[in-house]
């Protein structure tokens, strides 16, 4: 028994349904393993198919700016983890600050819990005088 011949609509459906895993984020070897075809073949209509191939690269762009888009939106309301992130990736050379020793001096730092609505990710109470 010989290779199943694949037709221009089995590709075109296998290459939906590969393009919109991409768009919605999930990863290529999720992707593939959805369309039931192999690495190979992926890669092969890739090379073989233009149209296919920026197709795929348009999904998986659009993804990424999704997930750029709502890092942005949780750094604007405070989220400083969201900001750190956010700054790494766009600055390579970018290196979170740290509070000199002295500032922090006399002080005892306690961790609070995040509040109940998870406006921001955490706070941090400072207890003590500073000395001059």
């Amino acid at each position: 028994m010989g290779k199943k011949r694949e037709t221009r609509k089995y590709r075109a459906e296998k290459q939906a349904v590969i393009t919109r895993a991409l768009r919605a984020g999930l990863s290529q070897t999720t992707a593939i393993a959805l369309a039931g075809i192999s690495r190979d073949t992926y890669y092969r209509w890739r090379r073989e198919y233009p149209e296919f191939d920026a197709e795929c690269l348009r999904a998986e762009h659009e993804s990424l700016s999704k997930v750029e888009a709502t890092v942005y939106s949780l750094a604007l309301q405070g989220d400083l983890r969201a900001c750190t992130w956010l700054l790494e990736r766009r600055h390579s050379d970018y290196k979170p600050p740290k509070p000199a020793k002295e500032e922090l001096e006399g002080y005892t730092i306690e961790i609070v819990s995040p509040p109940d609505d998870g406006s921001v990710p955490y706070k941090v109470h400072l207890a003590g005088n500073n000395k001059p």
